[in-house]
């Protein structure tokens, strides 16, 4: 997985993507995130993995650097997936 399905969402994919999902997700045959578009329609999911339940990244050193992260990953990953469809809330307890 490279970011050629994410060329209009760099903004995403580079501070947040490449460097604390992708690595569990490919892994994943199941939960792809090899374009924008296969990202935001899992938003549900990340919204309550990633928002709601604090549960991911799985991995506790990358978890604490996304937590930790500057620029903001929780951040950047809530500015962009905010008022999307597959997005319910406009906060995230951080």
């Amino acid at each position: 997985m490279g970011n050629a399905g994410w060329d209009q969402q760099d903004r995403v994919y580079e501070p947040v993507v490449r460097p604390f999902c992708r690595g569990c997700h490919l892994s994943f045959n199941g939960l792809p995130f090899d374009t924008s578009d296969a990202f935001e329609q899992m938003g549900f999911m990340v919204q309550l993995n990633v928002c709601d339940q604090q549960g991911i990244p799985h991995a506790l050193l990358t978890w604490d650097t996304f937590w930790q992260s500057t620029p903001y990953a929780p951040g950047v990953l809530l500015d962009d997936m905010a008022g999307t469809s597959q997005w319910s809330t406009t906060t995230c307890p951080f």
